[in-house]
Formats: structure tokens, C-alpha cells, sequence
């Protein structure tokens, strides 16, 4: 029985992995299902890359400031 219930501990620890790893996020952020791509020098230059980028990766992107250099922004993009 001790076997048993550590096989299906472990089961359900990688079930709870897999949930947690392909869930989707409801909005672009720095979050799991989204993929930092590129760094730009202002928010437009951001969003036209987004466009850009747009038949590769599909509509959903997001441009935000970047996490610890000052007037940069990062382009997020939806990963599937």
C-alpha cells in the first residue's frame, strides 16, 4: 500500500505541475504562457515590433517597462 499511495503522490504533484506550467495567463504579462522577445528604446517602437512580429506569434502581445533598466520597454508575446 506504501508504494501505491507514493506513486500516486508523486502522480498528482506532476499533474499539478503540468496545470500550474500550461495555464494561460488573462492578459499579456510577465507570466506563464507569455515570452519576453525583444527590448525597445520607446513604447511605439515596442507596439510597431509587436505588429511586426504579429503573423509569427499571433495578436497577442503586450509591451511593458522594463523590470531594472530605466526608459525601456520589453515586448511580451503569447507563446502556445
Amino acid at each position: 500500500m506504501t508504494l501505491k499511495r507514493s506513486a500516486a503522490g508523486v502522480l498528482a504533484g506532476f499533474l499539478t505541475i503540468g496545470t500550474v506550467l500550461f495555464a494561460g495567463a488573462g492578459s499579456a504579462s510577465a507570466s506563464i504562457g507569455y515570452r519576453a522577445i525583444s527590448d525597445h528604446s520607446s513604447y511605439a517602437e515596442c507596439k510597431a515590433a509587436g505588429a511586426a512580429v504579429a503573423h509569427l506569434y499571433g495578436p497577442l502581445s503586450d509591451c511593458r517597462p522594463h523590470q531594472f533598466v530605466a526608459n525601456v520597454h520589453t515586448l511580451w508575446v503569447r507563446v502556445l
